[in-house]
């Protein structure tokens, strides 16, 4: 749930990451990171099933990428065999 609330606020902020330079890029992503991360110690006291643990680890580690992914690349075009105009 909140990595999905995450990710759709993360999306709605690609919009003007793609406008900003790379120092800000770099800010941004790592405040998402620090988000998720946050998120992550407040919750893991209350965590008590190694194995819900680490899938929410993984978890964690897939929403970083994509982030990653998301705010340096931006949106992938709608054919990747279309040509570069």
């Amino acid at each position: 749930m909140c990595i999905t609330n995450c990710t759709k606020l993360l999306y709605l902020s690609i919009q003007n990451i793609l406008k900003m330079d790379t120092k800000q890029l770099v800010d941004s992503i790592l405040e998402t990171v620090r988000t998720e991360i946050t998120e992550f110690v407040e919750q893991e006291s209350g965590i008590k099933c190694a194995v819900e643990y680490e899938m929410r680890v993984i978890e964690i580690g897939r929403t970083i990428s994509k982030n990653l992914i998301l705010g340096t690349q931006g949106n992938l075009p709608k054919s990747r065999n279309a040509k570069k105009k």
